[in-house]
């Protein structure tokens, strides 16, 4: 009878021993189970967090782009609108030099290095030469005076033979004031009748066509307004470059605003 219990408690004893190993390893492989799951939740977590901080960085970097193209443009723009306030000062400037027949080297000095990048302010400039801009041109008034003190001269040089002593001169002068007087766009290609066209063009402030009527005058009439023909065409040329250049300012003023 002891024996049977003895044998009884034994197996139960087994029984218990080997139930409580099967739950220590049921324990463990939970334990493993659960590290895996931790382990693999803490990878996630990490790759999630990684790809956060990859994503902020990204868009750091962008910012910082964004910041720097923000910059560069406003740089941009703060030396165009720069460079449009230096070619409009100076155009200002030298219009309201040659209206005073003054000098505007610094005016055109500036334009000329503008123009070193800017080729429609160099090819403008290149029609003003730098002895020009340091004396300075006549304007249209002394230019219209001029002529007509070099008309009268310049209608009796036509009536010299080309052979003529100082006697001529006098009776030149004679003849010119015995002439009829004309006035108005006359027809005719004789040196009086140019000189008439021309003087007509000054009055209506049309130097151009002035300069085209003397330009044709030759021989000893033509030398007496070569000094004015030049004189002439020299202001024409600015006059065409400062209307470049204005135009020209206007089209940069209105890509900077």
């Amino acid at each position: 009878m002891h024996s049977d219990r003895t044998t009884m408690q034994a197996a139960m004893e087994k029984e218990m021993m080997s139930h409580m190993k099967e739950m220590a390893e049921q324990h463990r492989q939970n334990e493993e189970e659960m590290a895996d799951k931790i382990a693999t939740s803490m990878a996630q977590r990490n790759g999630a967090d990684s790809e956060a901080r990859q994503q902020e960085i990204n868009q750091l970097q962008m910012q910082i782009k964004a910041l720097s193209q923000t910059f560069e443009d406003d740089a941009v723009y703060k030396k165009l609108s720069y460079e449009v306030h230096r070619v409009s000062a100076a155009i200002m400037s030298i219009s309201n030099q040659m209206e005073k027949a003054s000098s505007f080297s610094k005016e055109a000095a500036v334009l000329r290095e503008v123009g070193q990048t800017d080729p429609v302010v160099g090819a403008a400039m290149t029609q003003i030469s730098e002895s020009t801009a340091r004396r300075g041109m006549k304007t249209l008034g002394q230019l219209q005076a001029s002529f007509d003190e070099l008309a009268p001269e310049t209608r009796r040089a036509a009536l010299m033979p080309e052979d003529g002593g100082p006697v001529w001169w006098g009776l030149a002068y004679v003849f010119d004031n015995l002439k009829f007087k004309q006035t108005g766009q006359v027809p005719g290609d004789s040196c009086d009748d140019i000189l008439t066209r021309a003087q007509d063009h000054l009055r209506k402030g049309n130097l151009m066509s002035a300069v085209e009527e003397a330009s044709v005058i030759e021989g000893l009439p033509g030398k007496v307004l070569n000094d004015w023909v030049g004189a002439a065409k020299e202001r024409l040329k600015a006059e065409k470059a400062i209307v470049v250049l204005k135009a020209h300012a206007k089209c940069i003023t209105a890509q900077v605003n």
